[in-house]
């Protein structure tokens, strides 16, 4: 069993102390008696061995060198000089004011209890530096131990208070918990990070016998639940509740302060200061030791008759090596066979050599070949390529015919509504017609009215007739201004309807685009409910059916075809299915066939079918290495899962789906690939649509610097890909009514757009109306003036107003002229836009012969991009016939060179044994090595004949005397190493005894000058005794200090108050010897008056003091009173224990109980 232990830490207080002051407190690190793991710490500084290993080795010394100088006496006087020194150095610090220091860590904060023994709920909160529990008997003060204990790992037995836990549970209740929190800060914390300011260790058992540790943070968080995790935590705090003369049980204080005999009282010492266990450790190595001795005398036996039997073989071998003639020729002609075979392997690598040289001319060859193919299948892959932007530009075409056939209907509607305004026109300029008819009728009336007047006298018209002119002049000029500023606004009016027909043209096209793009998604969605098992290989060629039942049922294939690929490829992200789709083009619908053989009968099978799947020839089916980008990237291989290797090798060569990857946003996409420059394994990049997201954008490199951008169409038919039909209806329904919603705002639009039209058209008419009428208006207005000037210049003579009103006639002749003139111009304006219209309309129906030709000649382009796909992949299928003749003419020659290889290999092998068994190489007859063979086999016979004679061959007693020489040489090597082993041990051992035979030494020596010295605190006079011979340890006290020549008394011949008294200050004596960090003691003063529980708190406080850091629990029975208050003291006292009332009745059997207590709990 190991006994390294962690090195005590040095306490920096102690640094001018005695060498036996050092010795006693590096005590602390001896290793523990509850299980052997745990590492004590002996003092509160943070200074450790490994950080000041000075002092350790220097105070190792010393103790080493003055070992055999120093006897008790100078012993002692050392530890009554450092105790003395020690006490002076705490007077002086306590006169200055300097505080007793609490620890940092590993100090008791509080104890919770919870049905434990007579408690149902119990809360002790403790000082960090000197703690007392006082109250009556029976209330519960040695609880507060016993539940440390047990909750600090101890075991139930060793707080002599129950035989197992389930019997400290309070009575009546099935479970009880102990909660102990410890304090955890400073520079020594244990795990900070992990725990916080303070560690809570919670132990929880009930009455069926179950129990368990919870060891929590500060914050209450659940950081472990195993006792293995206890251990650290403990050793790091040095806490050892197990160890006896910690924690005082009451029992334990009575027995070891009371009624203990010398040898008990020793036992508890050399097992409190943690020396029993290390001399169990000792008396272990001492053992082992013993064991090795034992195989140390066999090994001396075996080396013996080792010894013998090498000299036996040694001198056998002297006899064989008579023989050596006839055995230097066997070894020659051995010699000779051996380096014979060397010649033949050596030959055989000349025909390798010969071989390998027809292998590359073959190869030369095939290579020519395949590069050939492969210039024509690049120059089908430009051919391809470029049908494939003729099919894209055919396409286009006709997208951009059918938008101009939009157009010319919308002009063609416009046309229409122009004719139709001429017609109102013309119609108005009719009305203005018969009404200029009207008024020269009322004219002509006018003039026979005035016939009439002529025979009357004018009296006072001329002066009003001048009037009125003036009033027509004006109205006259205002009608022209009107005209004038009317007619400056035509041309905006008729550009903002000219604005508004190019918007509704605009939003039309975009409309109908939205209604085509919902009519596909719809047939897409369709297509895709209807996908069952039944109606699966609808998604691929006409006849894909039958030609799968066909390949099943063949029987002739050297390797059955794969197919249709999409059915062994799973797409995981549905939303690229459109993309990809469409990217793979037919390759889905293929099948992939691995033999010439093969590739003629399934196209065989395909004629049969009347199936036009394409086929895939794939030869080499080795293992490959895939080339990805850096893991950031999501590439097509990522977001695919293809069930079979040959299928996922042919999508990487034919589609590189390991070097393209997928960017959803196109910005995203193009920032990507040209931001950083060109990718590592990057070949191109997909993104979406911005507009459709069933569309997308191919983003690759172009020669040097250059880039490009490919549109990629949206896949129309069935998904071919294994994947999740669900998601992606879910996906295409998501599609349409994004679709839905577009069309809804387009028409929206278009209905905004034809609204403004409809404005403008109407503001088109207003205007020429108004022209109409503004013209009217200021030829009227001319006209009245020139009437008007008429009857002025004729009112001097009579007759003037006659004249006036023929003049009138003839203007209102003028007039109707005038309107008659209109008339014909909006007839013949009528008419022109009629014919406008009709010429609109002819030309949008002419345009179907242009959409048919387009038509056709967009299925002309996608002829000529099937017929180059299809050359491209009969190419691709040579060129691979071809890949696969080299390969096979390579995987041949590398046969060879593995074959050559593995002769060489062989070659350098035998030359290896050769030069091994038979050395250098030498010249070999011009003879077979057949012949060699037998001739050493001859020769061997006859040798064997000979050592017939003599029992053994020369190369066993070779062999047998050198093994025998080998083992008797390894049996001394293990003999001698394992006696340098046992010395090594023995004298460690010697060396940790010494040690150990000091540090109990200076601790005895400690303890008793520091029992003296509490003795004279009260005026007592003692000493005590420890005989390390007998092992009895006992004291001696004389109380009355002025009987200076007694020589003491035992303990048994004091009073109770000085017996436990003088018990005190052993314990104390003990304690500071040991430098325990946790003391705790169960009713010390039980047995005192009230002069000596007096004296002895004073002297625990006193000494607690002085222990800078230590923490101690001490339970007495008396008043709180008795404790001295000050700042370094709690003190806490328990309530009295609640008794039931009893009542003893007299009956005819004697006296008896008449009930149970009150409360129905019995402590």
């Amino acid at each position: 069993m190991s006994t390294r232990k962690r090195p005590a830490r040095v306490d920096t207080e102690d640094e001018d102390d005695s060498a036996a002051s050092s010795v006693s407190e590096d005590t602390s690190s001896l290793p523990g008696s509850d299980g052997r793991k745990r590492r004590r710490i002996s003092r509160d500084s943070d200074t450790t061995p490994e950080q000041n290993p000075n002092l350790r080795i220097q105070d190792y010394e010393e103790l080493e060198e003055d070992s055999e100088s120093l006897d008790e006496e100078d012993v002692e006087q050392q530890a009554t000089q450092a105790v003395q020194e020690k006490r002076a150095r705490d007077k002086r610090a306590r006169q200055s004011g300097v505080a007793n220091a609490a620890r940092d860590y590993g100090i008791l904060e509080s104890v919770v209890i919870h049905d434990f023994m007579n408690h149902h709920y119990f809360e002790f909160l403790f000082g960090p530096l000197i703690n007392f529990i006082t109250g009556k008997n029976g209330s519960g003060k040695s609880a507060v131990l016993t539940a440390i204990t047990l909750c600090l790992g101890g075991k139930a037995a060793s707080t002599n208070r129950g035989k197992g836990l389930k019997s400290f549970i309070r009575h009546g209740c099935e479970r009880a918990r102990i909660i102990c929190k410890i304090k955890n800060q400073g520079s020594g914390a244990y795990q900070p990070e992990e725990y916080g300011d303070s560690i809570s260790i919670e132990r929880h058992f009930s009455a069926n016998g179950t129990s368990g540790y919870v060891i929590r943070s500060a914050s209450g968080r659940k950081v472990s639940d195993k006792r293995l995790d206890l251990d650290p935590i403990l050793d790091h705090c040095g806490l050892q509740v197990d160890n006896p003369l910690n924690v005082l049980s009451q029992d334990n204080a009575r027995q070891f302060l009371g009624s203990a005999k010398p040898a008990d009282k020793y036992k508890f010492f050399i097992k409190g200061v943690q020396l029993e266990q290390l001399d169990e450790d000792y008396r272990l190595l001492e053992d082992r030791l013993f064991t090795i001795q034992q195989k140390l005398d066999k090994k001396k036996e075996d080396v013996t008759v080792l010894e013998n039997i090498r000299n036996n073989k040694i001198r056998l071998r002297e006899q064989a090596r008579k023989t050596d003639g006839l055995v230097a020729k066997m070894r020659e002609l051995r010699r000779q066979c051996a380096w014979a075979q060397v010649r033949d392997q050596e030959a055989k690598l000349v025909e390798y050599d010969v071989e390998m040289t027809k292998q590359d001319e073959l190869i030369r060859t095939a290579q020519l070949e395949v590069d050939e193919y492969d210039t024509n299948y690049q120059e089908a892959t430009t051919q391809h390529e470029a049908t494939k932007i003729a099919l894209d530009e055919a396409k286009a075409a006709f997208n951009a015919a059918e938008g101009e056939k939009r157009e010319l209907k919308v002009l063609y509607e416009e046309a229409k509504r122009e004719a139709m305004a001429a017609q109102h026109e013309e119609r108005a300029a009719k009305t203005t017609l018969a009404q200029k008819v009207k008024e020269k009728k009322n004219t002509e009336g006018q003039i026979a009215e005035e016939e009439r007047r002529l025979d009357e006298v004018n009296g006072g018209g001329a002066a009003r007739r001048r009037e009125e002119r003036t009033l027509a002049q004006a109205t006259a000029q205002q009608a022209r201004t009107e005209l004038e500023a009317h007619k400056a606004g035509r041309q905006e009016v008729e550009r903002n309807r000219q604005i508004k027909g190019a918007v509704v043209n605009e939003k039309a096209g975009i409309m109908n685009a939205a209604q085509r793009k919902i009519n596909e998604i719809e047939e897409s969605l369709g297509k895709l409910q209807n996908i069952n098992a039944n109606n699966q290989h609808r998604a691929f060629r006409r006849n894909n059916e039958q030609l799968e039942r066909l390949i099943g049922q063949e029987t002739r294939w050297q390797h059955k075809p794969l197919g249709p690929l999409g059915r062994h490829v799973k797409l995981l992200k549905p939303e690229w299915s459109s993309v990809l789709e469409s990217m793979f083009g037919k390759t889905l619908s293929g099948f992939l066939v691995f033999s010439r053989h093969d590739l003629n009968l399934l196209s065989d099978l395909k004629r049969r079918a009347a199936c036009d799947a394409e086929m895939f020839l794939l030869t080499d089916r080795k293992d490959f290495n895939v080339r990805e980008p850096d893991e950031q990237f999501v590439t097509i291989l990522k977001v695919l899962e293809i069930d079979n290797q040959d299928v996922k090798k042919h999508l990487i060569i034919q589609h590189v789906i390991d070097q393209h990857i997928l960017v959803p946003n196109l910005d995203d996409a193009t920032r990507t690939m040209y931001d950083s420059g060109r990718l590592r394994c990057v070949r191109g990049c997909f993104a979406f649509n911005p507009h459709d997201p069933q569309k997308g954008h191919l983003l690759r490199y172009g020669a040097g610097d250059g880039a490009s951008q490919d549109p990629v169409l949206a896949y129309r038919g069935l998904p071919r890909m294994k994947g999740d039909i669900e998601a992606t209806i879910a996906i295409k329904r998501i599609a349409l009514r994004d679709a839905q919603d577009d069309l809804a705002t387009a028409r929206r639009a278009w209905t905004e757009a034809r609204a403004e039209v409809v404005k403008a058209d109407a503001a088109v008419k207003k205007w020429q109306k108004r022209l109409v009428e503004l013209n009217i208006a200021a030829q009227e207005a001319d006209d009245k003036v020139q009437v008007l000037d008429g009857q002025i210049s004729n009112d001097s003579v009579e007759g003037g107003k006659l004249s006036a009103l023929r003049d009138g006639l003839k203007e209102v002749e003028e007039s109707r002229q005038l309107a008659e003139d209109q008339y014909k111009d909006a007839v013949i304006a009528r008419d022109t836009k009629q014919k406008a219209m009709h010429e609109r309309n002819q030309r949008m129906n002419a345009y179907d012969t242009t959409l048919q030709e387009l038509q056709h000649a967009f299925n002309e382009a996608e002829r000529q991009h099937r017929l180059a796909d299809q050359n491209k992949a009969n190419t691709l299928l040579t060129k691979n016939g071809k890949e696969a003749v080299l390969a096979d003419t390579q995987k041949g020659r590398q046969e060879l060179v593995d074959d050559k290889a593995e002769a060489e290999a062989h070659l350098q092998n035998i030359i290896a044994q050769a030069t091994e068994k038979v050395g250098n190489r030498i010249h070999v007859p011009d003879r077979s090595t057949k012949s060699l063979f037998e001739k050493h086999e001859e020769m061997k016979k006859t040798h064997r004949q000979w050592q017939q004679r003599i029992g053994i061959s020369v190369e066993d007693a070779e062999r047998a005397a050198a093994e025998a020489e080998i083992n008797c040489n390894r049996a001394e090597v293990d003999h001698k190493q394992l006696e340098e082993t046992q010395n090594m041990l023995q004298t460690s051992l010697d060396d940790r005894r010494a040690r150990w035979r000091l540090f109990r030494q200076f601790i005895s020596a400690r303890a008793r000058v520091t029992f003296v010295a509490l003795l004279s605190e009260r005026g007592f006079r003692g000493e005590l005794l420890i005989n390390h011979a007998k092992r009895l340890l006992d004291l001696r006290v004389e109380p009355d200090i002025t009987r200076r020549n007694a020589a003491g008394r035992s303990a048994n011949t004091l009073s109770g108050g000085e017996k436990s008294y003088a018990q005190i200050c052993m314990l104390l004596a003990i304690w500071e010897a040991m430098g325990s960090p946790l003391r705790c003691l169960d009713e010390f003063d039980v047995f005192m008056d009230n002069v000596n529980r007096s004296t002895s708190i004073r002297m625990i406080l006193d000494a607690a003091r002085q222990s800078i850091g230590r923490q101690y629990i001490l339970i007495s029975p008396g008043a709180k009173e008795d404790i001295p208050q000050d700042y370094d003291v709690r003190v806490q006292e328990l309530a009295p224990p609640e008794r039931g009332q009893q009542t003893i009745e007299e009956s005819r059997g004697g006296r008896r109980r008449a009930g149970a207590a009150a409360n129905g709990d019995w402590e």
